[in-house]
């Protein structure tokens, strides 16, 4: 945690043209589009920030139906053969001047947390994460170390349950 930052919902007093990560698509997300996405609720854009409105990271989340080809039969047991409701974990950056203080892990829980809280209202089985394939293996690494398990059909994409991470709060 740092000294004077919270969670907040992106806001107009935000930095976000001098947030910057090692993705260039990310940035200009932030920069370019976050704000219109949250605005008309295609996304909620989460920032880890200061009060005066510096930004060390963000995420995005929003709703998802997961299709059902491809997937392995432990997460399709019990089910109806319907797509299956789940949260969107759709972007993910850290500011390179914060990198290595642990943020990566502070703000995974938070949008965690924050995917857990509306469960409770919407249904949503799981947290859904694609790890682009211009993302460093480090990435992956790191989704997997935190509980996230890929498809086999599709490596890139990776699933962890919402029921477990109830259980981890």
């Amino acid at each position: 945690m740092l000294e004077g930052f919270e969670l907040q919902l992106l806001a107009p007093h935000h930095q976000r043209a001098q947030f910057q990560s090692q993705a260039d698509s990310l940035n200009d997300f932030l920069r370019k589009y976050a704000k219109n996405q949250h605005k008309n609720s295609t996304t909620r854009v989460y920032v880890y920030a200061h009060r005066e409105g510096e930004i060390a990271g963000f995420f995005t989340l929003s709703a998802h139906l997961l299709e059902l080809s491809g997937l392995p039969d432990s997460i399709l047991k019990g089910r109806p053969r319907l797509p299956i409701p789940t949260t969107l974990l759709g972007r993910f950056a850290i500011d390179q001047r914060y990198e290595g203080k642990g943020l990566g892990r502070t703000l995974l829980s938070y949008a965690l947390r924050e995917a857990h809280k509306a469960a409770q209202i919407v249904a949503s089985a799981f947290v859904v994460v694609d790890v682009s394939e211009d993302a460093s293996e480090h990435a992956a690494e790191f989704y997997r170390k935190c509980g996230f398990v890929a498809l086999p059909s599709n490596p890139q994409r990776m699933l962890l349950s919402l029921n477990d991470v109830g259980r981890s709060l």
